[in-house]
This record gives structure tokens, C-alpha cells and sequence, in this order.
């Protein structure tokens, strides 16, 4: 009921042109305004306003990131790098080569041979 009464306030002291707004945002603040719910935001103090630099004088800087130059490696680059890749590949293998080998962990003993049947309360 509260709803259908603030639209049918809203239609009779909302101009239609801010009713025909592109936004949303734009209707919901009609509505604020017609029903005075939405105020001016207060003007500041005057030592705030004292305190603070000329508009003109601020100096931002920009909140992006600085632009990295991308270079592209040559084919010749790429089969450097490849290369180099490769031979470091191969002296960690001839360096793995080097190690001991553990031997393999002992595999644990079947309790019943094959074709024999397991003792009683047992499962295969």
C-alpha cells in the first residue's frame, strides 16, 4: 500500500522530464526528492575550506600502471634459449645418472602360496 502511494506521489510531483531519464537511478532520485527524504549535502566548515588547495593547483597522478614496452624475442633468441634449456637438461641427467639408485622396497611376504587355500577367517 506504502508503495502505490509513494508512485502515484511520484507521478503527480515528479516533471516528466526527469521521469523520462535515461537511468534508473534517475526515477528512484525523483522519488527521493518528491518525498524530501534527500537533502543537500551541508557546505563545509571554514577552516576545511581554508585548509584545502586551490582545485586548480591539485596534481594528480595517474592511477594506472605504467605502460611496459614488449619485446618479442627473434626467432634466433628463442633458439639461444632453447639450446641453453637443452644443455642444462643434459647435465642434470648426467648429474642424476651419478647418484645411487635405492634399492627397491622388499615386497612383503604372501601368507598362503598360490592355489592354497587361505586359513579360516581370512579373506583372499
Amino acid at each position: 500500500m506504502a508503495l502505490a502511494a509513494a508512485f502515484i506521489l511520484w507521478r503527480l510531483c515528479v516533471p516528466a522530464a526527469a521521469q523520462e531519464a535515461n537511468s534508473p537511478g534517475a526515477a528512484v532520485g525523483g522519488v527521493l526528492d518528491a518525498l524530501h527524504l534527500r537533502q543537500e549535502p551541508p557546505s563545509a566548515a571554514d577552516f576545511v575550506v581554508r585548509s584545502r588547495p586551490a582545485p586548480d593547483t591539485l596534481d594528480y597522478q595517474p592511477m594506472k600502471p605504467a605502460e611496459k614496452p614488449q619485446k618479442k624475442k627473434t626467432p634466433a633468441e628463442l633458439d639461444a634459449l632453447g639450446a641453453e634449456l637443452e644443455t642444462a637438461g643434459r647435465q642434470n641427467r648426467l648429474a642424476g645418472g651419478r647418484v645411487a639408485k635405492p634399492d627397491p622396497a622388499p615386497r612383503p611376504a604372501s601368507h598362503h602360496t598360490a592355489g592354497a587355500k587361505p586359513p579360516q577367517g581370512q579373506a583372499n
